[in-house]
């Protein structure tokens, strides 16, 4: 089975924020990219080790799917 690299979640509310959760505790090794209108959702998720980098722009967080 082909692994994804990157993998973008655009809103990082309780089901996104769960999502990439479920991500990173499943030792998943691809790069985990959030996405949502909040930059305070975004910096909190970060920090918390819960996504790997983001956005604000659905448009950039998928660039280069």
């Amino acid at each position: 089975m082909e692994e994804f690299g990157k993998i973008t979640i655009i809103g990082m509310g309780l089901i996104g924020g769960s999502i990439a959760l479920a991500l990173k505790k499943s030792k998943y090794m691809g790069q985990i990219i959030g996405c949502d209108i909040s930059m305070a959702t975004l910096i909190e998720a970060k920090g918390m080790g819960i996504i790997d980098t983001y956005y604000k722009e659905p448009s950039e967080a998928v660039k280069d799917a």
